[in-house]
């Protein structure tokens, strides 16, 4: 029987095992990600409610063999192909890839660009409370974002944002249109395994992407580290 005073390093060794044993098991770091859960669970009961529990889970770890994650960007040449692209007959993958390459030349999260209102625009910047972390940030217009909101200016919202698990989807359909299909190699863990599969880039675009994509593209054309993070 499972209980908080019985969770020692033995039963978290048990169920890292039991995740990722056999051949459906899951990769690494998917099973740190089960953990890092049964540890918020064992926290949150520690301390809310006062629970007693073994303090070894606070020391218990996955060894994922890797980041977990690939730096997936645009290159400028597939932003502006991105950006050109003829989509006049399609009018759903058109507001997606305005919201996204609004999101590459502003550097905001999915839940900032949702949150936007015609107040936050303020001249030749954006000034908002970021939704994350609750600071107040300006963010400059470039002439990516500019256009964009300028398209958009008539409109009821200031940008067709939907919710983000369809736009991820759009966004892989939009990338294999713009034919930006460079093969990514992603290298994963199951256990002590080295787990090798090679996708089309478009498969790895999501709205995060449009972030890495600000940051990799502005230190590139010569911005500086600092004002970089500060946007």
């Amino acid at each position: 029987q499972v209980t908080f005073e019985n969770l020692d390093r033995a039963m978290f060794k048990a169920f890292e095992s039991h995740l990722v044993r056999g051949e459906k098991g899951m990769l690494n770091v998917t099973a740190a990600k089960q953990i890092s859960t049964l540890k918020t669970l064992i926290n949150y009961a520690r301390k809310d409610y006062k629970i007693l529990v073994n303090p070894d889970y606070q020391d218990y770890t996955v060894s994922r063999g890797d980041s977990g994650f690939e730096v997936i960007t645009l290159t400028k040449d597939e932003l502006d192909v991105l950006y050109t692209l003829d989509l006049t007959n399609n009018p759903r993958l058109d507001r997606v890839r305005d919201v996204f390459v609004f999101s590459c030349a502003t550097g905001l999260r999915y839940s900032d660009v949702k949150q936007l209102r015609r107040e936050h625009l303020r001249g030749d910047v954006i000034k908002l409370t970021i939704a994350k972390t609750g600071q107040a940030q300006e963010v400059p217009l470039n002439e990516y974002s500019a256009a964009i909101l300028e398209k958009y200016k008539g409109a009821k919202k200031v940008l067709p944002i939907g919710s983000n698990q369809p736009l991820n989807r759009y966004l892989k359909e939009l990338g294999q249109l713009a034919g930006i299909d460079t093969p990514i190699e992603i290298v994963r863990f199951k256990g002590v395994e080295r787990v090798i599969s090679t996708h089309p880039k478009f498969e790895l675009i999501s709205m995060h992407t449009g972030r890495k994509t600000f940051t990799t593209l502005s230190l590139e054309m010569g911005m500086a580290a600092h004002e970089g993070m500060a946007i």
